[in-house]
């Protein structure tokens, strides 16, 4: 399949499903700016390098036991939009502090959550304490040591208790033989101090969650016998594309439609970050076969910023079902333009029609059963 892009950024695709078996055309487009770099217009200024389509999960060092630090760009739906951050949080003016605030605002939304030292738990008569919070500079945020964990018996290895929200973070324990030392979180939801290591705490930090955390999993679907022996290879009735969603649900807002202001606190050196979400528009043109061609506005459903690497990624998604299989489409087109002007494909092809949602979208008889 062939892709023309008109737009300095970075276009692939991927073949999707729907739980009813038919093919998604699956097109995702890149575009990566600078953070504090603006141009004269107030606009965010495209970054130099424009980072490439992530095509597998990245996780930490240990993939088995490590959050994701980055997933990949080809999700088949996202209802909303995912924002997510790669950061560390910075005590205000370099001065150590055992205890910040650091968030994150977009348009009208907003996310703040406490950093807190580094702490152990430890035994007394009565129940766990922690140990005083470590003065810090700067921490990694992450869900490796946000709140959670998994716990095994240390005679029982059999006997295993897991944190479903975040099987990988810590401060979770359930046997009271492991506790000695066992680090807390260092990340805490505003006003929830942890003070119980079998609590029931939500996990904090700004990145992605795990495809089998509970709080995703459940959007997977029912993959019981009736599936094995109706719906196989093909997704369940009950999937829901929410799954797709790699931000936890405090972290999804309605697609952007640009312009919203992007503030950051205490995720930088310097306290202070203002940027803003571009005014742009990308519009996917299919053109299929025979001579029938689908223009579609591109949802931003993914805005990644790192603060550290000085820039921020927003993610265009379209998904358009297929009558038989991709080799339908002979080629994509990628164009930048307004909701009123759709860009040069109106005038290279004929007979296109127009559509911005999936469901305005005509299933075509499949050729042979006229």
């Amino acid at each position: 399949m062939k892709i023309t892009n008109t737009t300095p950024f970075v276009p692939g695709w991927t073949v999707g499903f729907r739980p009813d078996g038919r093919e998604l055309a699956v097109i995702a487009v890149k575009a990566t700016y600078d953070l504090r770099n603006v141009e004269d217009s107030g606009e965010p200024a495209l970054a130099a390098e424009q980072r490439p389509l992530i095509e597998s999960d990245v996780f930490g060092p240990d993939p088995a036991y490590d959050a994701t630090v980055f997933e990949n760009d080809f999700g088949h739906f996202k209802p909303q939009c995912d924002v997510l951050l790669n950061a560390r949080a910075f005590a205000p003016n370099g001065e150590p502090t055992s205890r910040v605030s650091v968030g994150v605002m977009l348009g009208s939304w907003r996310k703040v959550i406490s950093v807190v030292g580094e702490r152990r738990w430890f035994k007394l008569a009565g129940g766990a304490r922690a140990t005083p919070a470590k003065p810090f500079v700067q921490q990694d945020i992450s869900y490796d040591m946000a709140f959670g964990g998994t716990d095994r018996h240390p005679k029982k290895p059999d006997q295993i208790e897991t944190f479903l929200p975040n099987p990988v973070g810590t401060g979770y324990c359930r046997f009271d033989e492991n506790l000695e030392g066992l680090p807390l979180p260092t990340t805490e939801e505003q006003g929830q101090v942890v003070t119980d290591p079998t609590g029931n705490y939500r996990p904090m930090a700004f990145g992605p969650i795990g495809r089998n955390w509970e709080p995703r999993f459940r959007y997977a679907g029912t993959y019981d016998e009736r599936w094995l022996a109706e719906k196989l290879p093909y997704l369940p009735d009950d999937f829901d594309y929410q799954y797709f969603q790699a931000a936890p649900v405090d972290q999804r807002i309605p697609y952007p439609q640009g312009g919203e202001s992007i503030v950051l606190a205490n995720l930088t050196e310097d306290g202070r970050v203002n940027s803003s979400v571009p005014r742009e528009t990308v519009w996917v043109t299919l053109l299929r076969r025979p001579k029938q061609h689908v223009h579609l506005q591109a949802n931003l459903d993914t805005i990644l910023i790192e603060p550290d690497e000085g820039r921020f990624t927003i993610t265009w998604r379209v998904s358009c079902p297929l009558d038989r299989d991709p080799f339908e489409i002979r080629e994509i087109v990628v164009e930048r333009g307004s909701d009123r002007s759709p860009g040069r494909t109106r005038a290279m092809t004929t007979g296109k029609t127009y559509y911005k949602t999936l469901d305005e979208l005509p299933r075509r008889t499949p050729r042979g059963t006229e």
